[in-house]
């Protein structure tokens, strides 16, 4: 991720992140190394941000119960920008995932582009599994599931 947050940013793209360590963190160094590189993170206040971050770039709703706030934070991800690219991860990848589908079956009429990033885990399988099955047939959907970093930036930024 941290090469896909460095092309998207060389493109005077805002890199926007869920603000804590692995993917996230590795997309914001991508970030910071292109000139003038953009970040927005938006953070669930009970659990520490990346320390790459400043202030000025987190969101967050320490006013609002825990539960409220992932509704929020999910839903400014999945709404900022024009599309969307994730990492092999765990269940919060695959909520993500779900709820990208669920977004692009239901309410929008152009759907976003979202590109994974195959890594070592066993998640791409699950994705393109569902990507095949029934359950989404007929649902407007531009998904794809990349190898590398390029590939993906590439394919998530065409019209």
């Amino acid at each position: 991720m941290q090469e896909a947050g460095r092309l998207v940013a060389e493109q005077g793209v805002v890199v926007v992140t869920g603000a804590y360590g692995g993917a996230m963190e590795a997309a914001v160094k991508g970030a910071r190394q292109a000139e003038g590189g953009e970040v927005i993170a938006f953070a669930l206040t009970s659990k520490p941000v990346c320390a790459l971050l400043e202030t000025r770039e987190v969101r967050s709703w320490s006013n609002l119960p825990l539960e409220v706030q992932l509704g929020l934070r999910l839903g400014n991800l999945l709404l900022s920008g024009g599309f969307i690219m994730g990492a092999s991860g765990r269940i919060g990848t695959m909520v993500e995932f779900l709820s990208f589908v669920n977004l692009a079956s239901k309410f929008w009429t152009d759907p976003k582009r979202l590109s994974i990033l195959r890594a070592e885990e066993i998640l791409p399988d699950v994705l393109q599994f569902l990507l095949d099955s029934p359950l989404l047939a007929g649902i407007k959907y531009r998904i794809k599931i990349t190898d590398n970093p390029a590939e993906a930036v590439v394919w998530v930024l065409s019209s």
